[in-house]
């Protein structure tokens, strides 16, 4: 039991540790992540989700 706690601990990894980008797909093309890498929109248009929203906002 000891055994297995010890080891089972270290298999959890922390998803940001080396995270370079995160684009959430929230209406635009800016990097969520704080690291600046944004990218540019290009002939893209918004469409209504299934709600008939055009854009989700990030909070």
């Amino acid at each position: 039991m000891v055994l297995f706690a010890t080891l089972s601990g270290n298999a959890l990894a922390d998803l940001n540790d080396g995270l370079v980008a995160y684009y959430p797909f929230n209406g635009d093309a800016k990097d969520a992540s704080g690291n600046e890498n944004d990218g540019t929109v290009n002939g893209a248009t918004l469409t209504e989700d299934r709600f008939g929203k055009k854009e989700r906002k990030c909070l």
